[in-house]
Formats: structure tokens, sequence, C-alpha cells
């Protein structure tokens, strides 16, 4: 008996130990609490655009984040129309990707992520469309398609500054609004198509790739909601 109760005293020390150290632990947290940010943006959402971002404050009136997109038009009945395609040999995809980093100053009114910032950011944007038939043939002309590949692929590299603000709600929730960025962005246009066919007997190949670049005033503006921890 005096053994189970030793134990069982060891038991309750060793209980109130461990929740000491998870309150301290907590409380630390709270001290350092908002440090890092998980955003994700709503209105990319209506044509296809699922953003998450994430942001590490650097220090109480500085930050640096990354956000990455995945992008999918929401096109009516494009899927509809992909499965058929897919259904008598037709091969497509279509989608496309987007990463931004940018770093940003705040105003010291308040420490943490809240208030108005202001600092540079740069961008990526690519997306494509491309369609595949392999061996399908047409008897009515004596003829087939060995090969066609042909597609396009768009992409947007940009920099500049961005402007904005962003609220602290209940030291957990921020609103991030990017109302305004200003910079110049470099556009890449891809349009290809390349393939065999053969018809009566005789087979013949095509390549032709054209290219386009320009620069352009590059515009940035945001909104997004967020959990702080």
């Amino acid at each position: 008996m005096p053994f189970n109760y030793s134990l069982t005293r060891k038991n309750q020390l060793t209980m109130k130990k461990i929740t000491i150290l998870f309150i301290l632990l907590i409380f630390c947290q709270f001290l350092m609490a908002q440090k890092n940010i998980i955003k994700f943006s709503p209105f990319g959402l209506s044509y296809g655009k699922y953003n998450l971002q994430y942001e590490r404050m650097l220090t109480d009136y500085s930050s640096a984040s990354i956000s990455c997109s995945y992008i999918h038009p929401n096109i009516p009945n494009l899927d509809m129309l992909t499965d058929y395609l897919d259904d008598i040999g037709i091969g497509t995809s279509f989608g496309g990707a987007a990463v931004e980093l940018d770093y940003r100053l705040y105003s010291k009114n308040k420490p943490g992520p809240q208030g108005f910032y202001i600092g540079p950011y740069i961008r990526y944007t690519g997306i494509g469309m491309s369609v595949q038939i392999d061996d399908l043939s047409y008897p009515l002309y004596d003829g087939s398609v060995d090969h066609l590949k042909t597609g396009f692929y768009g992409s947007r590299t940009g920099l500049g500054v961005k402007l904005g603000a962003q609220w602290l709600l209940w030291n957990c929730i921020t609103i991030d609004w990017n109302f305004f960025g200003l910079g110049a962005d470099y556009y890449s246009l891809k349009v290809y198509s390349e393939g065999t066919i053969t018809e009566s007997g005789k087979t013949y190949s095509n390549q032709d790739v054209e290219k386009t670049q320009f620069f352009w005033p590059g515009i940035n503006s945001d909104f997004s909601i967020s959990y702080a921890f």
C-alpha cells in the first residue's frame, strides 16, 4: 500500500509539472503570437483560381510572404467537352499556376501584422492549353492523323511595389486588402503545332512555333482573409 501511495503521489506531481509546462508554453505562444499568417483569396474561386498564401513576420513591423495559386479556368461545359474528347481519343489539358513573393514594411502605429504597408513584389504566372491526337483515322478521305499536338502557353513575369492595409481581429483573424500595386510585366506567348498525317499512302510532317513577347505596365491588387498564429 505505501508503494502504491508513493507511486500515485509521484504521478500527481508529474501531472502538475506537465500542466504547468503546458500553461507556460501557451503563455509563450501568446507572447509571440501572430508571427505566422495563413491566407486565402476568395475572389479567385469564381474564375477557377485556387490560392494559398503564407506571411511570416520578420520584425514587429516587417514581413515576407509567398503566394501560390493553381489555375483551372471555370469555363462552362469545359469538363464535359474534355471528357468527350478523351472518349474519342483526343487528349486535352488546360490550366496553370502562379507564384508571388513580397516584402512588407508596416506603419508603426501598432506592432504585428496590421496597419498600412508598402513593399516590393515579384510574381510569375503561367497558363497553357494543349490538344493531342494519336492514331486517329478518317477513312472518308483515305487518311489518318498519326500524331498531332497543338496549343499555346502564356506567361507573365512582373515586379513592382504594392500598397495595402491589413486589419487584425480578435488577435487571430486578419483581413488583407492590397488596394494598389504598380510595376512592369513581361509577357510571353507561344503558339505551337507539330505532327504527322498520312493521306493516300503518303506521310507529311509539320512543325510550327510562333512567339510573341512584350512589356506592359503591371497592376496588382488582391483581397484575402487569414488565420494568424
